[in-house]
């Protein structure tokens, strides 16, 4: 099973119809802490879950912010490995931008 968590409800044609597309805005979603422990109960209701599409990451959070996206992706990498999920991000940023510790997820 596959979900796409995104702000808004734009890419609700553009995915598959076997993907699951969640609006964070309909959720109190608004920093890490909160979208890692959304990932965590999305886990929790559906074990079976293999893919995780989140789209926009930056929008959700609240704004730019390299730190909290890098300790975002070390956090989603731990449980990816826990857990066998594999996780996509996207953010808008150039990757010139990126932390040394985000490089290893570019």
């Amino acid at each position: 099973m596959s979900f796409v968590i995104s702000r808004g409800n734009k890419l609700t044609f553009d995915i598959s119809h076997d993907a699951r597309l969640i609006d964070a805005a309909d959720y109190p979603v608004s920093d890490i802490a909160g979208l890692l422990g959304f990932v965590g109960g999305l886990h929790a209701g559906n074990y079976d879950i293999t893919r995780v599409f989140i789209d926009g990451l930056y929008k959700i959070i609240g704004g730019k912010d390299a730190a909290k996206a890098e300790e975002f992706l070390v956090a989603l990498d731990a449980f990816s490995s826990k857990h066998s999920v594999n996780f996509t991000v996207s953010l808008s940023e150039e990757p010139e931008s990126a932390t040394e510790g985000m490089k290893r997820f570019l």
